[in-house]
């Protein structure tokens, strides 16, 4: 392989990163210009809670190593319904759970108006018998 193909392998590469990070940056701005034009409060019904463990591992970086410590993360599906059309959506967070969640639990979540799938989830907000379920 000459060294002008393995350039442009490379160059195709590294476009392919920029441009992955690209649609991800304005997928971002999008979601958050909708949700600041109009949102609204809605209750949502918890379909599922996944928890993962990650035990803690080093890694070596330049002759130096990192300690990665050791966390626990949870994924919860969610489901809602606007105007009659269910939606389904789920978020992960790395907050320590105070109290469990469960299947049928109810969570407020927030939603754009423009575009009902769009949706931000505060974990502040989360709550059983009204108290916290999420550390701050």
């Amino acid at each position: 392989m000459s060294t002008r193909v393995k350039r442009i392998i490379i160059a195709s590469v590294i476009a392919a990163v920029v441009i992955v990070i690209a649609s991800i940056a304005v997928k971002a701005c999008r979601e958050n210009r909708l949700l600041e034009e109009g949102s609204v409060d809605v209750k949502a019904v918890i379909e599922k809670v996944e928890r993962r463990h990650h035990e803690e591992r080093y890694q070596r970086i330049r002759h130096r190593v990192h300690r990665h410590p050791a966390y626990t993360s949870y994924t919860i599906y969610f489901a809602y319904t606007v105007d009659g059309v269910e939606y389904h959506d789920d978020f992960t967070t790395r907050k320590g759970m105070l109290r469990s969640l469960y299947k049928g639990d109810s969570i407020i979540i927030t939603y754009a108006i423009k575009d009902p799938a769009v949706t931000r989830v505060d974990t502040k907000r989360i709550k059983r018998r009204g108290l916290p379920v999420f550390t701050d």
